[in-house]
């Protein structure tokens, strides 16, 4: 699981996707850096609009917003 941060021009957007979710944006590469590194950054574009991609990989049973 992949927390993401989305910024673009005039918003930001976070969420929580899968790798699989994940790939139909992000190239393997950032996906493999932020599974190796816990957290990777890139750009893409869409149109004339360029967006900022920052990931962090959540291994699995790391659920840091649940409270015991």
């Amino acid at each position: 699981m992949f927390k993401v941060r989305i910024v673009g021009k005039s918003n930001e957007k976070e969420a929580r996707l899968s790798e699989e979710e994940l790939q139909g944006f992000v190239s393997k590469f950032v996906i493999d850096q932020a599974k190796t590194m816990g957290h990777a950054k890139t750009t893409v574009l869409q149109g004339k609009e360029s967006y900022h991609w920052h990931l962090q990989y959540l291994p699995q049973g790391d659920d840091k917003d649940c409270q015991s």
